[in-house]
């Protein structure tokens, strides 16, 4: 009896051990995708497309898009946008040759139409994981999908 509630117990522990071994590789991850330069870029590219096609291209819808995007939500926004946006990812170009990165911002909508936008970033202000990829894989492309702020997790 004794013996198998020592392994009952040797079993919780090992399972908690491997629980926060698995968070603690997600945070990593999740840091490993941050860089702020790109987050402002999305961010205002974002807003841009989406007062054309949820804010009638009104520049105070267009400022409410971006406050909804950095961290303060409009209900009505986030209702609209989740209504019309299907997915929105990012796609990173790097050739040996070149000292930075292209990135496109691709927005898919929900009646499957798509918006793209460019921009040009120094490798330093590409993200951790995708510069990881670009070395370790020897590819040009890294894509990345980006999820609303009121939709992640942690």
């Amino acid at each position: 009896m004794l013996t198998a509630v020592i392994l009952v117990l040797l079993g919780l522990a090992l399972a908690a051990v491997l629980v926060f071994r698995a968070r603690g590789a997600g945070d990593a991850r999740r840091k490993g995708e941050e860089s702020p330069v790109l987050e402002a870029w999305v961010r205002h590219a974002l807003a841009q497309e989406l007062a054309v096609t949820v804010g009638k291209n009104d520049p105070d819808e267009k400022a409410l898009i971006l406050r909804t995007l950095e961290a303060d939500p409009e209900p009505r926004l986030v209702s609209a946008i989740e209504e019309k946006v299907h997915s929105v990812e990012l796609e990173f170009t790097r050739y040996a040759h070149e000292s930075g990165c292209d990135v496109v911002l691709h927005v898919r909508y929900e009646d499957k139409s798509k918006a793209s936008v460019f921009k040009r970033l120094d490798l330093a202000d590409v993200p951790e994981g995708v510069r990881r990829d670009f070395e370790t894989k020897a590819t040009t492309r890294a894509f990345r999908a980006w999820d609303f702020p009121w939709s992640r997790v942690g």
